[in-house]
């Protein structure tokens, strides 16, 4: 046997000395036996204990045998319950078969055939044992796993007829509104990146791992996901099972570290270059003064010298937004009225030229808050707004929108301008610009701001040759809703 405790073989028979006699062969294959004369003394006994095996009788004195075995078997469907009998019948040894019993001998055979029927029954229960273990350690792993898991009834429908709660919560739906829709009914409908556009065409060579993939949410968010597909069973066709690991967090984090990594040594090489720059710059200045101040009536020669502060002007702002690439602040986040900060920020356009013709709109919903440094965002906004009203040459209408998704709040600036030429990513880099009077380190800037927060801040061109949008993903405060 092979378990440890002896299984328990109950014999159930009027005639004493066959079922004792029985009762003592099956002792020596390692059985602990009950012996019962009737089936009344057989359904007490299995009420008191669990038994694995029975043999029993066709012909009781108080039930009939079939109707013990059909009682049997309703209170413990896993008993392997043999029939014997001293008259041979096809019918009776087909209706017992049909009602579950394990198996069918003569009484007065050799003995060995009826325990021939107790090994084969023991190991049919050991294999069915070992089968609901491993589904019960399987759906524990498949419950318990921090990774999204689901189930796919077969590569062509992708339906899925399983999935555990992370799984739900990565693609931030309900659970119970996954099960039996296919991947495509998820949506985004329509999207290249949307997780039946990427999976699908894995599926044929499954299994697959993609460690590092773009997978747009129903809700349209974008999130860097790890992947593994393949069989159910492996080496059969059928179910499929899809292990989905959000690892945008992770990703950000390795980001940042080897991003501020960059900037330390970045910073301390441009704190030198601004103090070695800076400090000439202003005697320079000084002693431009004092010759524009002595050529009053040398207009040509006033006109290069304003010409020459206004280059030293630049430099200095060039510096100034250097050491705030190099060294951006830490930020303090706190939680703020998105309608509330929003106007402050749109109300210091006012006075810039620049924006004279330039109509802004706002589009906050309700009661939106953003986790964020009050500070930084000015810092971001202002060079998002400036880009925008340069782009479309100081006329145009620019929209601000503020939404919630899940704890993040979503920043989005909207121009009407030509919009970005060629890759959008290229425009992040630093000294990266289209004017010859630009740095080329304002959306450098800003994306170093924002990404202190932990968020993200990206480039689209909106559809139809209208414009740009700029997209600023910020998360919630710590411990906010999921």
């Amino acid at each position: 046997m092979s378990s440890n405790r002896p299984k328990t073989a109950l014999v159930v028979d009027d005639n004493r000395d066959y079922a004792e006699n029985l009762a003592e062969i099956l002792q020596e294959e390692g059985f602990r036996t009950l012996t019962c004369l009737s089936a009344g003394q057989a359904l007490a006994a299995v009420a008191k204990e669990k038994v694995h095996i029975a043999i029993v009788d066709v012909l009781l004195p108080d039930l009939g045998g079939l109707q013990l075995l059909e009682e049997l078997l309703a209170r413990d469907p896993k008993m392997g319950v043999i029939m014997v009998t001293g008259q041979v019948s096809l019918e009776t040894a087909v209706r017992a078969l049909n009602q579950g019993a394990f198996g069918y001998a003569l009484k007065y055979c050799d003995p060995e055939e009826i325990l021939a029927h107790v090994r084969r029954a023991v190991q049919h229960q050991e294999a069915v044992e070992r089968a609901e273990f491993s589904r019960s350690l399987y759906r524990t792993i498949f419950e318990r796993s921090s990774d999204g898991i689901c189930v796919l009834e077969n590569m062509d429908s992708c339906r899925i007829s399983d999935l555990n709660q992370p799984f739900a919560r990565i693609l931030g739906l309900e659970r119970e509104k996954i099960v039996g829709r296919t991947l495509s009914d998820l949506g985004p409908a329509g999207s290249p990146k949307s997780l039946a556009a990427v999976v699908k065409p894995l599926l044929q060579d499954s299994p697959t791992h993609l460690e590092d993939v773009k997978v747009t949410l129903p809700d349209g968010r974008s999130r860097d996901m790890e992947l593994r597909i393949g069989p159910l069973r492996p080496g059969e066709t059928g179910p499929v099972q899809l292990l989905v690991r959000d690892i945008t967090e992770d990703k950000r984090m390795r980001e940042r570290i080897a991003h501020a990594e960059k900037l330390a040594l970045l910073g301390e090489f441009t704190g030198r270059v601004a103090h070695e720059v800076r400090n000439p710059l202003a005697g320079i200045k000084g002693a431009l003064e004092v010759i524009r101040g002595k050529l009053e009536k040398d207009p040509e020669s006033r006109r290069v010298i304003q010409a020459i502060f206004n280059r030293i002007d630049q430099l200095d702002v060039f510096i100034r937004d250097l050491l705030q690439f190099a060294r951006p602040s830490r930020p303090e986040p706190r939680e703020v009225p998105a309608g509330e900060l929003l106007p402050k920020v749109m109300g210091l356009t006012q006075a810039d030229p620049l924006f004279k013709d330039v109509r802004i709109e706002l589009d906050v919903e309700k009661d939106a808050r953003i986790y964020v440094d009050p500070g930084s965002l000015q810092i971001v906004l202002t060079n998002l707004l400036r880009n925008a009203a340069e782009s479309m040459k100081g006329s145009g209408r620019i929209r601000i929108s503020v939404r919630r998704i899940h704890s993040e709040s979503l920043l989005a600036v909207e121009d009407e301008g030509p919009g970005f030429a060629g890759d959008p990513e290229t425009f992040f880099t630093p000294f990266t610009t289209t004017r010859s009077a630009g740095t080329g380190l304002g959306l450098a800037i800003a994306r170093n701001l924002v990404e202190a927060h932990g968020g993200t801040l990206t480039g689209v061109n909106r559809p139809e040759g209208r414009g740009a949008r700029l997209e600023i993903l910020l998360p919630g405060p710590p411990g906010g809703e999921e």
